[in-house]
């Protein structure tokens, strides 16, 4: 414990001395781009954001590609060291920047409940929920195909058993995510949970302990959270009034 918390001192003395800059990509429609982006500012971590358009096909260009292969949003590249995947790129900025111990615990029994979160997540809240929206929303939007409901159903039902493992697990007896304070872990299911308001009438009912934790973490990150989701919340409005290319839904 002692020698990485020397090795974590000498990388921010050596990062202050020479400036170097993180650069984090991202897309700001997706969640877990504004999951990183959010975090960043909330820790304080310094960073340069770089806009990159998944519809203009940024993340397609054989110059990005050439540093991410995989071709996903978030990036990050910190002084030549490059990494995607935003549970990853989380985890690493708490281990490479000076940041609050409850954004991820040096307890190991408390930092075990986190990851428990981190490694569901994908597979449950961002799979039931993430899949609903872009079915609804922005396959129509790209494609001019009306959205597929019934397909929808399938997805609408892993987010029903996600959102019940949700509210009677993760938090059941803690404010935030297995703790009783914020965590990366809320942080990414923040944005999850966010994303569902392009759905308007339609977005799935939510219960009052999990709109009380949604409270919570907005009053938390706030004013970074309204500043990050600006877009998002812009193009709700579009989706919401049925302004064009919505107006055909």
């Amino acid at each position: 414990m002692q020698s990485n918390l020397q090795v974590t001192q000498i990388i921010q003395v050596f990062r202050h001395y020479y400036k170097m800059v993180l650069s984090i990509y991202f897309e700001p429609f997706s969640q877990p781009s504004r999951s990183v982006v959010l975090f960043a500012k909330c820790a304080g971590i310094q960073h340069e954001p770089m806009l990159t358009s998944i519809v203009k096909g940024d993340h397609r260009k054989e110059e990005f590609l050439k540093n991410n292969p995989s071709g996903k949003l978030p990036f990050i590249d910190d002084n030549g060291f490059k990494l995607f995947e935003c549970s990853a790129i989380l985890r690493y900025l708490c281990a490479a920047r000076k940041v609050e111990d409850h954004w991820y615990p040096t307890d190991i029994v408390a930092r075990a409940k986190i990851d428990e979160y981190l490694s569901w997540h994908h597979a449950n809240i961002r799979l039931g929920g993430g899949k609903q929206v872009r079915l609804l929303i922005f396959n129509p939007f790209l494609t001019g195909n009306p959205p597929d409901y019934e397909f929808m159903k399938h997805y609408r039902e892993i987010y029903d058993n996600a959102i019940k493992i949700f509210e009677n697990h993760f938090i059941a007896d803690t404010k935030f995510i297995s703790s009783d304070e914020i965590s990366i872990a809320d942080i990414m299911a923040l944005t999850e949970f966010t994303h569902l308001q392009l759905m308007g009438e339609r977005m799935p009912p939510i219960s009052t302990k999990v709109q009380e934790w949604l409270k919570r973490c907005q009053g938390v990150t706030e004013p970074y959270f309204s500043d990050v989701h600006k877009a998002l919340f812009t193009l709700k409005d579009k989706v919401v009034n049925k302004e064009p290319p919505f107006d055909k839904m």
